[in-house]
């Protein structure tokens, strides 16, 4: 289910702390061998909160769904005007398109300055990449045909790969259409390449307006009550922390967190995961929503039946080192590097000659 402060509330118990939630979609349930069998699932999901929560029912499980962000339109967009300009004017060799909702909302800016068929011929023009099957699936109601997909798991280093072996980028001019965060790991490869680069953004990412379903969820993993957690994006995992540590709960919440069958969308999402110290007990063997519920499922089998010690290997891309074989260089535990990673430093280093922050992380 969707957050519902009546059914909330009921997680409070007396006396046994087991969780006391109303059973929802009982016919949908699968509480065969590989279902969650009544365990209470949390998930940060907020465009496809419905079908999140209808998902972990019919895996077995109750649902606890949460919004941990929401997406703030940029009202004055000046860089989407621009954009449209400079493509009109055949100066862009590379567009890379990066979700589907940022590709229409976009589109529907642009449109009204420009007509859509003539975005649609500049854009036949040069070079369009498109992460995935979402944007491929919005250029297309544009009239638009991608040069390239990106194949899973559709990160910026399969963006980048897939560039290298298609196209020089030194010296081209690349437009890259954002998600509410700048991905600077993208924007650095492609300068690292020498292109000329400009980040198109289209919204940002904020936290929910209403904070008391995300609040309750957080305080309900901290108090120890759910068996399962899941993460579609890493910037839940980062406002999830957040607003976890302003509420004073954030040693309970990682307790709570180390309880549970963590499950991560993928491997971006598992980075963020793995920098703020969170274990990972599985990616799916696709990033989709509906083989993360099913093999987190899977995984609450394998919890019951070897109990907390049989937890899944997460997929680790190839080119990372493994976090626990790699060896450390003198300067692993120095303050700079330990905020570098965002793990706890005694002393956050300012700039050039001022003074760290004593007891404080760096946001960057």
């Amino acid at each position: 289910m969707i957050y519902n402060p009546r059914i909330a509330a009921g997680l409070r118990t007396a006396g046994s702390g087991t969780p006391n939630m109303e059973s929802q979609a009982k016919d949908e349930r699968h509480v065969g061998p590989d279902g969650f069998d009544g365990m209470l699932v949390v998930a940060f999901e907020n465009r496809m909160a419905a079908e999140t929560a209808t998902l972990i029912a019919r895996f077995g499980g109750r649902p606890l769904v949460a919004p941990a962000m929401r997406e703030a339109p940029l009202e004055d967009n000046p860089a989407a005007f621009e954009f449209a300009a400079r493509l009109i004017a055949e100066r862009f060799d590379v567009v890379i398109f990066l979700t589907g909702g940022g590709t229409r909302a976009l589109f529907r800016a642009i449109e009204t300055r420009y007509p859509r068929d003539a975005l649609a011929r500049a854009l036949a023009k040069v070079l369009t990449v498109a992460r995935g099957p979402k944007p491929v699936a919005a250029l297309r109601e544009f009239g638009v045909t991608p040069s390239i997909v990106i194949d899973e798991p559709n990160t910026w280093r399969e963006i980048l790969a897939t560039l290298d072996q298609r196209k020089a980028l030194a010296g081209k001019r690349v437009a890259v259409q954002e998600y509410g965060v700048t991905n600077r790991d993208l924007m650095a490869g492609l300068e690292a390449r020498n292109a000329e680069v400009m980040a198109v953004p289209v919204y940002r990412w904020t936290l929910p307006t209403d904070r008391g379903p995300l609040r309750a969820a957080i305080a309900t993993i901290a108090a120890g009550h759910a068996g399962a957690v899941v993460f579609t994006s890493s910037n839940q995992v980062t406002n999830v922390i957040r607003v976890a540590e302003a509420d004073g709960l954030g040693e309970q919440f990682r307790r709570g967190l180390d309880a549970t069958i963590v499950g991560s969308i993928g491997p971006v999402c598992s980075e963020q995961l793995r920098a703020l110290q969170i274990h990972i007990d599985l990616e799916p063997s696709h990033p989709k929503l509906g083989h993360l519920i099913k093999e987190t499922a899977a995984a609450s089998v394998r919890r019951r039946a070897g109990g907390q010690g049989a937890r899944v290997t997460p997929a680790v891309p190839a080119d990372a080192p493994a976090a626990d074989a790699a060896p450390h260089g003198p300067l692993h535990d120095h303050p700079f590097m330990r905020a570098c990673r965002r793990a706890p430093a005694p002393v956050v280093p300012g700039p050039a000659g001022a003074p760290g922050k004593n007891g404080e992380q760096g946001t960057h």
